[in-house]
């Protein structure tokens, strides 16, 4: 038996690039983005003079290991840090020497980890601040006055500084 000759059948392909379109714009406006995690702080302006030299007395050393374990001082924490950091930021503050937070982290810390330590801090040195206002002017922090707030803020100058380490 013979074999008839078929011609094969052509694909349409005008409406191929309608379709791509429609399906890009359909993706474009059904996606969301997730947003970043910020941290809002306030960064000093830039400075390209000399590095300066701090005493080892003003320094609060706070290093996160790649196991998200915390040590203060040289001494490893496992409970909650935020009264320890406050302790000797008081103590430090009480001898009339600015403090400087170091915190260093390790490469392979979790992130989310380092994020709970920073609010640690800043909650630590937040109520410092409030118990130095109701001490010095007897007066809740969040009630102060503009020059109050002024002279509580120069008399706490509390740095942060950030770096990453590796072994």
């Amino acid at each position: 038996m013979p074999r008839s000759k078929r011609s094969t059948p052509e694909i349409q392909s005008g409406s191929i690039a309608d379709i791509a379109f429609l399906l890009l714009i359909f993706f474009m406006v059904c996606t969301t983005f997730q947003r970043e995690k910020s941290i809002p702080m306030v960064l000093p302006p830039p400075y390209n003079g000399p590095p300066g030299k701090i005493s080892d007395s003003r320094v609060l050393s706070l290093i996160i290991n790649a196991q998200n374990e915390i040590m203060i001082e040289g001494q490893n924490i496992i409970s909650d840090i935020e009264p320890i950091i406050t302790s000797h930021l008081k103590d430090m503050v009480d001898s009339s020497k600015k403090p400087y937070i170091s915190i260093k982290l390790h490469e392979d810390s979790n992130y989310d980890h380092y994020i709970k330590v920073l609010a640690m801090v800043k909650s630590s040195i937040r109520n410092l601040k409030k118990t130095y206002a109701l001490h010095n002017f007897n007066t809740p922090y969040n009630q102060l006055t503009q020059d109050q707030y002024r002279q509580l803020s120069k008399m706490m100058s509390i740095t942060i500084s950030e770096s990453q380490y590796a072994l």
